[in-house]
Parts: structure tokens; sequence; C-alpha cells
């Protein structure tokens, strides 16, 4: 995936960062997506909608997010990108393989 505009968001808890299982992840071999947002508010709003506790949203310039996306071990290896809740209380999001 090619991102245009920096910053971009992520949500971190401690040193952590926010992932979410992708949609077609083998139950016994389940993957996760790095949680990416083009925007604070819509951080903000995932972050709010699913009561996530103790989580700060960071906002990360290009090469900050290449240096965390280097360090990410397996079974991260995928990015979600624009996660949201819809009206139905489902999250929907892109998933994506790399980022450049």
């Amino acid at each position: 995936m090619k991102i245009d505009q920096y910053p971009v968001f992520l949500l971190r808890n401690g040193e952590d960062y926010a992932t979410i299982s992708t949609p077609e992840s083998e139950p016994d071999k389940p993957e996760f997506g790095l949680l990416i947002f083009e925007s604070r508010e819509m951080a903000e709003d995932l972050v709010k909608r699913v009561e996530l506790q103790n989580v700060e949203v960071v906002p990360l310039e290009q090469e900050e997010l290449v240096q965390v996306w280097n360090r990410l071990i397996a079974p991260i290896s995928k990015i979600a990108w624009n996660t949201k809740l819809d009206d139905e209380g489902n999250l929907t999001t892109s998933i994506y393989d790399s980022v450049e």
C-alpha cells in the first residue's frame, strides 16, 4: 500500500501498537494487521466507539512508520487501513500486505 499523506495515526498501548486479526486468517494460523489511520479523528472515533482503554492516538511520519513496520514480528504481517465500526457494530477495514 502506498501512503501519500503523513502523518498517519496509530493506536499505542504502552510500547505496543493496536492490531486486528485479518478476516482471511486461518483459525490455527492467525494473521494480524497493524491499525493505521489517515486522520486523528478516525482513530479517536474507533477508540471511543469500541471503548478501548489506556490507548493513545499517536501521529507518525513516514520514517517513524517504517521503523515501526520493520520491528513487527509474526503474526503481525498486514496493514489494517482506516478500521471503523459500522452502524451494525461490525468492524470494517481494508487489509494490505505492506507499506511503502
